[in-house]
Parts: structure tokens; sequence; C-alpha cells
């Protein structure tokens, strides 16, 4: 950004790194995406309690 407003020098390693950091970010969003889409289809489904309790 202040290459554009303020007219600083880009650096090499300031475009990689910010690259790198919203591949991270997007990796990480994509992830708790795909888990809550697990979680929703396998709430769906009908589940066997795992403790049965026997009541004499």
């Amino acid at each position: 950004m202040g290459a554009i407003f303020l007219s600083d020098a880009l650096h090499l390693g300031s475009v990689i790194g910010s690259v790198v950091l919203c591949l991270g970010f997007y990796t990480v969003i994509w992830g708790k995406t795909r888990e809550d889409s697990t979680k929703t289809v396998a709430g769906s489904e009908q589940c066997a309690p795992l403790l049965v309790t026997h009541i004499s």
C-alpha cells in the first residue's frame, strides 16, 4: 500500500511475504469451511449412543 500511495520502493521480500500470508489465510479459511461442512453432513445422520445404560 505504501508503494502505491507513498511512492515507496517495492521489495521482492515484501511481495513474497504478502503472497505467503494470503495463501496461508486462504488455506485456513478453506479448511475451516471444509470442516464445518463435514460436521453438518455427519450431524444430520442418526447416531446410536456410545454408552448404553441399562436400568433394571
